[in-house]
Order: structure tokens, then sequence, then C-alpha cells
């Protein structure tokens, strides 16, 4: 189970809230931060890929270019245009996008349904075979255009003694960090740039020994960056359209 926490602290009092209301032990695994990512290139090629139904002989078929929108900043938007469409394609584009090629969410990006053939012979296929058809169709996509991964970029405000100014630089340096500006406010020496979100717990506790207790950090959420290699992951918690073969044998169990 994955959840999405702000500060050590809130993970401290779900742990003792579920040992005690509920009685249920949890081990948490090292905190890390929440990346997204983000299409690298143009998937100018269709995208087809039929799917066998396990009980009659249906296929749906779709093809779904992917393209950039940076009208769209937000998060993924999707075009439907094609006449033979079903809500379900849509909803299936949606889930999909939640988890990219390295497990993080897909933004930035539109997705383009531009054709639609539904066949069998007499009948149609069913809606529920073209959404399970599209995680396939959209993660090929992905595979061809590449997706980096890019992770939170925080803005800090530090205030310290002057004479703190030459260890906090080191320790900036080896976090990552990138002052951007600096100055005096009062008898207070003021550095201002932008860290990884991951690193911040880490200046946190250095701060104190470092300043004699004098230190003061705000920071907040700024952008998102390319994340250095290696880049982070995610385990999958769908059914993997990754590997064909093996979503195919996930929808039949």
């Amino acid at each position: 189970m994955f959840l999405s926490l702000y500060g050590e602290v809130q993970k401290e009092v779900i742990q003792e809230t579920l040992a005690t209301d509920f009685g249920v032990e949890v081990e948490f695994r090292e905190t890390s931060p929440i990346c997204i990512e983000r299409r690298s290139a143009w998937a100018r090629r269709w995208s087809t890929r039929p799917i066998r139904s396990s009980r009659r002989s249906a296929c749906a078929s779709s093809r779904l270019p992917l393209a950039q929108a940076w009208t769209f900043p937000a998060g993924g938007r999707v075009r439907l245009d094609a006449a033979l469409v079903h809500k379900a394609v849509e909803e299936s584009v949606h889930e999909t996008l939640r988890q990219g090629l390295s497990g993080w969410r897909v933004t930035d990006c539109l997705v383009a349904m531009t054709e639609g053939i539904r066949y069998r012979h007499w009948a149609t296929s069913t809606p529920a075979e073209h959404r399970h058809l599209t995680p396939l169709v959209l993660m090929s996509a992905l595979k061809r255009a590449g997706t980096g991964v890019h992770e939170p970029m925080h803005h800090f405000h530090l205030e310290f003694p002057e004479d703190a100014l030459g260890p906090l630089s080191s320790l900036l340096a080896r976090l990552g960090a990138v002052p951007e500006s600096s100055g005096m406010q009062g008898a207070a020496s003021v550095l201002e740039g932008a860290i990884p979100a991951a690193r911040i717990r880490a200046l946190q506790q250095a701060l104190p020994p470092l300043t004699r207790g004098e230190g003061l950090l705000e920071t907040a959420f700024s952008h998102y960056r390319p994340a250095p290699a290696p880049f982070p992951t995610r385990p999958r918690s769908d059914l993997n359209p990754l590997d064909r073969k093996q979503y195919l044998l996930n929808l039949k169990s």
C-alpha cells in the first residue's frame, strides 16, 4: 500500500493509530518523494493492438496517438473524437496514466483517440474489451516516446548566524541544493534557493548543530526537475500492461 503523507510525523501518527485503534501492526519502508513522469519524445506512429476475449471470438481495436499538451500543465487530458467511443476508454486512459514506465503518474500529455473499431462478424465488442485494450495501446505509445522521471523541488528560505555560512554552504552543496540569492536581514544571514524534496529532512536535522539552534528554515514546493540517474522507480500495483503476455494472464485470473 502506498500513502501520500506530509512529513515523517504523519507516518508515526498513522502507525500508532492502526496499532492502537485497530490492532494492525504495520511496518513502513523508507519515505521517498512522489515523482512524476513526463513524455520524452513524440509518439508519432499509430498504436493498434487487438485483444481477444476469453469468452468468445471478439476483438476490439483502437488507435491512440500520444502528443505533448503544454496547455494542460495540471495533468493529462483526454480528447475523444471517434464516433464509436466508450466512456470506458476515457476512464481506462486516466487509470493507466497513474503509472508510467517507471511507476509514477504521467502528466502534461494529451491522449487523442482518433479511431475506434468494433467487430465480431455480425456483432460488436463490449466496452469492457475496449477498457482492457486501452492500457496495452497507451503503454505501447509511451514506450516508443519514452518518459523521464522528474523529482519535486522545494524553494527554501534559510536564516542563520553569519559565522555559519561556510558550513551551511558546504552542506547545501552535498544535498544538491542550488542557492539563488543571499543577503542580510538584521544581524542574520539569509540564503534562498531550491533543494530536492528528498533532501529537506537531512537539512532540517543538520541545521540546529550548525547554527547553535539559531537557524530558521522555511520550505515550499516550487517545481519539478529531471531526476538524476539512477532514476527512482515505484513498484507497479496494476496488471502491468508493459508485459502483454502477463497482462492478459492477469485479466483471466
